[in-house]
């Protein structure tokens, strides 16, 4: 039996998706500047535009506004870290 929701996520490292949670604990949204901030010394600028991309094709996070100040917001579909 194959769940779609973890075959959606396959090729997301589960750990930055836990960082990425925890951000919008803290945050209630999440941006490339709050997730340059975390993962510093861990993703490149361009790694983190890459994953943000990715979490948005897949559809668990969805963008907010454009331009200088995009947030994005989570979807349903956004795993749940307890």
């Amino acid at each position: 039996y194959r769940n779609d929701a973890v075959e959606k996520l396959k090729g997301l490292n589960m750990n930055h998706l836990k960082m990425v949670s925890d951000c919008f604990r803290k945050h209630g949204f999440i941006s490339r500047t709050i997730l340059n901030d975390v993962f510093t010394d861990i993703l490149s600028d361009r790694q983190v535009r890459a994953f943000i991309s990715k979490m948005e094709e897949v559809g668990i996070i969805q963008k907010e506004s454009a331009g200088k100040y995009t947030r994005y917001a989570k979807t349903q579909e956004f795993p749940s870290f307890n």
